[in-house]
């Protein structure tokens, strides 16, 4: 949660109609890993992904919880891009939480489609990201236009 600080209402819808994130970590080894994933934004922009412990993701950050996450349209040439730890939020309200995330997708039609899904080995694993530092950049145009930026 982020104490005093007025998320923009323009922001939190843009991260409620956009799902697909890009989330890095990395290896024990110092690797670089990227990811394509599904992921959810609360109203205190605290983030949330599904993973399956057999994952590459899982075991980085297992070893390391620094994370990095990215979500952009490539329409309107905007990004949001998050650095923060991630934890596992089986002890914060598991099943709440995993509700929550089923729900957004369920209503879009979309839950079955989850590349998770085709992944048979290992349990699911709901992490949340709590940032360090964000920001909301929009490109359109030839322009730089930070639109929202916190470190935490």
């Amino acid at each position: 949660m982020i104490p005093d600080v007025k998320v923009p209402k323009p922001l939190l819808d843009f991260l409620s109609s956009h799902h697909v994130a890009t989330l890095a970590t990395v290896s024990k080894d110092g690797v670089a890993h990227a990811a394509t994933l599904y992921a959810f934004a609360d109203e205190h922009l605290t983030f949330y992904f599904l993973t399956k412990e057999t994952t590459g993701k899982y075991k980085n950050i297992q070893e390391n919880s620094n994370v990095a996450l990215v979500i952009s349209d490539e329409h309107t040439l905007d990004t949001v891009q998050v650095e923060g730890v991630a934890t596992e939020a089986s002890e914060l309200g598991f099943a709440e939480t995993m509700a929550k995330f089923i729900e957004e997708y369920a209503k879009q039609g979309k839950w079955k489609e989850l590349p998770i899904n085709q992944i048979k080995e290992g349990h699911f694993k709901l992490f949340k990201v709590a940032p360090k530092w964000i920001r909301w950049t929009s490109f359109k145009e030839g322009e730089n236009i930070i639109r929202f930026e916190h470190t935490f």
